[in-house]
């Protein structure tokens, strides 16, 4: 969406690089401080609405794929697959296993792969509405330490 008037639209955000300025480009009185105005999708702000923690290379399961948890928020994981990212792709629904020793059980939860970096090897998947266990279970598991998968995060 376009910006107007020098004021961010419902789709833009505030960056903490670069800088914007008047009509003609130059920077002037207070449009000097001001940081350059980005895009930003739903997506991307929906993905950072949580907040985010460790997660201590936790071993799970994304699939038939064997992963390890990179961080995980309330509203999904991001993990590194051990095959890179298994051809996943965005939309693609996906089952979460979350294994713990004390219970000598997995918990299965359902989930979508919201995003897939190839470069780093990282896929991101948001839990669906089914999920809301996985949420607690991991902060027993990892947070509070309430789990020994082996790798348990410090």
């Amino acid at each position: 969406m376009p910006i107007s008037a020098g004021r961010p639209t419902s789709d833009c955000r505030i960056s903490d690089t670069g800088r914007h300025g008047n009509a003609t480009g130059t920077p002037r009185g207070d449009d000097a401080r001001r940081p350059a105005m980005t895009t930003e999708t739903q997506q991307d702000r929906d993905r950072r609405r949580h907040a985010r923690f460790a997660g201590g290379d936790y071993p799970l399961r994304v699939g038939r794929f064997p992963a390890r948890l990179v961080n995980w928020s309330a509203g999904g994981v991001g993990v590194v697959l051990r095959d890179g990212t298994a051809g996943l792709q965005p939309g693609e629904a996906v089952t979460l296993g979350i294994p713990c020793d004390r219970t000598a059980a997995v918990a299965v939860f359902p989930g979508r792969v919201q995003h897939v970096d190839v470069s780093r090897g990282l896929v991101g998947v948001a839990f669906t509405a089914d999920a809301e266990d996985a949420i607690r279970l991991l902060a027993e598991f990892l947070h509070d330490g309430g789990c020994d998968s082996g790798q348990r995060p410090g």
